[in-house]
């Protein structure tokens, strides 16, 4: 077996027997960092040292240690991450440079031993995947062996959660290898959520594993030393479908990990705004979602994308049509709680910045069919006015780059920027950016300011992966109509088999996920299977939807929105306490620094304060140029972490007085 007891450790140290699993290396990176808590490249010596110690040649080879590192932990660096890492192992003395040609330090490097780490992240990931296989199981019938299991974890590790920086241009960074069943996207998805919902320990290792992946993306990052750069004059526009994931109107899995991306943001400088057509395509969405609540809106086998999305959440939380209009016309505001302003697109006046917006609409065009003309527009028009906002300029770092477009539709980041390249080199800063990868960045920068983040974008991914595709959801709709019409089902079976998230997850379960797996058994089976797991989960809730659903589950969502709401209401207090506070000092601070200024010139100004006070204040003064020049460090950003401070602190008591 490949990927099993790859290591026997003795008293002498490990001893190599095979090459370990792309995710045991990516647990381990987690682990150094933990333990070392050094910079990113350093992180990775131990890697290098082990293939080193075992290369049969004293002189290192770029191309042979490249492919040691990749045969032995699965992870592909481009031929410049090696070289940096070699140059860093020879610092570390694991190498000597002579006439221009590194040679091994043996001495150095046979003593160095990753065993203990190793050991202890290969139990955890064994642990996993016996438990995954046991789940595969009892839960669907399938004798999935250990390596089976593992190349379906890894794969879908690869695929659907591992995501690239912007700056790699789309590189693979781990190396998959063997086959999986072809269902094996929502296997392990289902896995993932039930130990996440068991609050299984193992889900710790799965955290680990997506830790180190974004500690990996690290050594792509062209200049080293920006990696905690914060943002100089940067302001980030953010599109249609990450504003309503950030305003909770697709649900909290979603929210969540959107929440932390904007204050990681705020909290490092950048400026957060929106395009005003962006809000009007958010609130023509929530509207439409509100004439459908009504019964004179579209069919609900006619939504789709977002639409459906946020349709589904809102009959699950028991909204009404009122409610939803509601939140459509509180867009704006709500926006402005999460500190996101919204603006108009920049004029044409500067013919300069004026770009070929008819090229960037071929481009994507090319690369992604739109049901709607409009989307394209819109998309093409907030692209291009990133463009113009920078003057069309070349802008070599994300950090000041004057403006920036995330998004969360990554074919779309694909097309834009491959068009971007064309005219521009490849170490510059493109328009736009996915929220995955914006979100890893930042990560990097504060990784202790977001201690949960990990564990949010998994289960984020988790639930995008249990969604069956729009074609087979909407087959599958067509279908569970025509038999509520023809009476074949009852009521209360069209409840499960329409709101309830077992029904969905039947449905790729039964199919695999292939449209053309849909036969008119299906919904049967899909009804077998909810109602089964109804029985062996849920089966006082279920009980209480097939009697009086309507009345129980909207006493039950309306206890959980007044809480959110009142949760909510104290932070946006918190937030404009804590923000009036530091405008406050802000000013203040300012005006007394104007007037220190002032004195230093040789006028015969009268003094407004004794001497002592004054002497004070050119001291302070002093103080704030110098640490300007020594650390970069401004009073606006240091303004920024007092209002933060602020917030939190206030938002605590408000919340403990209030319960």
């Amino acid at each position: 077996m490949d990927f099993v007891e790859i290591f026997t450790y003795n008293l002498k140290g490990w001893t190599k027997l095979g090459d370990i699993s792309v995710l045991v290396s990516l647990a381990v990176l987690k682990v150094n960092w933990d333990n070392n808590k050094k910079d990113y490249i350093e992180n990775f010596i131990p890697f290098i040292v082990d293939c080193l110690k075992d290369s049969h040649s004293e002189i290192v080879s770029v191309p042979d240690l490249k492919k040691q590192v990749e045969e032995r932990f699965g992870l592909r660096f481009p031929h410049n991450v090696i070289t940096k890492l070699i140059g860093r192992a020879n610092k570390g003395k694991y190498l000597r440079k002579e006439n221009n040609a590194y040679y091994i330090n043996r001495d150095i490097v046979n003593n160095s031993n990753l065993g203990a780490v190793q050991q202890r992240v290969l139990t955890a990931h064994e642990s996993v995947i016996k438990s995954f296989q046991q789940y595969c199981k009892d839960e669907h019938k399938a004798q999935w062996s250990f390596e089976e299991a593992e190349n379906a974890l890894i794969k879908y590790f690869d695929e659907e959660i591992l995501q690239m920086l912007h700056v790699t241009h789309n590189r693979a960074l781990i190396k998959v290898t063997g086959t999986s069943p072809t269902n094996f996207k929502f296997v392990v998805a289902s896995f993932i959520r039930r130990l996440q919902e068991e609050n299984d320990p193992r889900m710790d290792y799965l955290e680990e594993v997506f830790k180190g992946n974004m500690l990996a993306n690290a050594l792509f990052v062209k200049d080293q030393g920006k990696v905690t750069q914060k943002f100089k004059k940067t302001t980030v526009y953010f599109d249609t479908a990450f504003l309503l994931f950030a305003l909770g109107y697709t649900g909290d899995s979603r929210r969540e990990p959107s929440e932390e991306l904007l204050n990681l943001l705020y909290e490092t400088g950048a400026d957060l705004k929106c395009f005003r057509h962006t809000v009007s395509e958010v609130r023509a969405i929530i509207e439409g979602c509100a004439s459908d609540l009504g019964g004179s809106g579209r069919s609900q086998n006619d939504l789709s994308g977002f639409s459906l999305e946020s349709f589904e959440h809102f009959i699950l939380r028991g909204k009404s049509e009122s409610d939803v209009r509601l939140l459509a016309a509180k867009i704006e505001t709500n926006l402005e709680h999460l500190r996101i302003k919204v603006v108009d697109t920049p004029n044409y006046d500067d013919h300069l910045s004026v770009n070929d917006e008819k090229g960037l609409e071929e481009a994507i065009q090319t690369k992604i069919t739109y049901r709607i003309k409009s989307s394209l527009t819109r998309d093409v028009k907030s692209i291009s006015s990133i463009y113009r906002l920078r003057g069309n300029k070349p802008f070599y770092s994300l950090e000041d780059c004057r403006a920036l477009f995330v998004t969360t539709n990554h074919r779309l980041v694909r097309a834009a920027n491959e068009h971007f390249y064309k005219e521009n080199r490849e170490e510059a800063t493109p328009p736009l950016i996915t929220d995955t990868d914006l979100t890893n960045l930042l990560w990097l920068k504060k990784p202790t300011k977001a201690p949960n983040l990990a564990r949010k974008m998994i289960i984020a991914n988790c639930y995008a992966a249990l969604q069956p595709a729009e074609n087979l959801w909407k087959k599958y709709l067509q279908e569970i109509e025509k038999l509520k019409s023809d009476k074949t089902i009852t009521n209360d079976d069209y409840f499960l088999l329409r709101y309830t998230l077992d029904a969905k997850q039947a449905l790729v379960q039964v199919t695999e996920g292939d449209n053309d797996a849909f036969a008119q058994g299906t919904v049967s089976e899909i009804l077998e299977i909810v109602k089964e797991n109804a029985q062996k989960k849920l089966k006082e809730k279920i009980f209480e939807l097939e009697v009086k659903r309507t009345e129980s589950f909207q006493q039950i969502a309306a206890a959980e929105e007044t809480e959110l709401t009142r949760k909510s209401n104290i932070k946006n207090r918190s937030n404009k306490y804590a923000s009036f506070a530091a405008k406050l000092l802000e000013v203040s601070v300012i005006v007394v620094l104007v007037l220190v200024v002032i004195y230093t010139f040789p006028w015969d100004i009268p003094k407004i304060w004794n001497t002592y006070i004054l002497a004070v204040c050119f001291v302070l003064l002093l103080v704030v140029m110098i640490i300007n020049m020594m650390y970069g460090t401004t009073l606006k950003s240091l303004i920024r972490k007092i209002e933060i401070f602020l917030s939190n602190k206030i938002e605590k008591i408000l919340l403990n007085l209030s319960s």
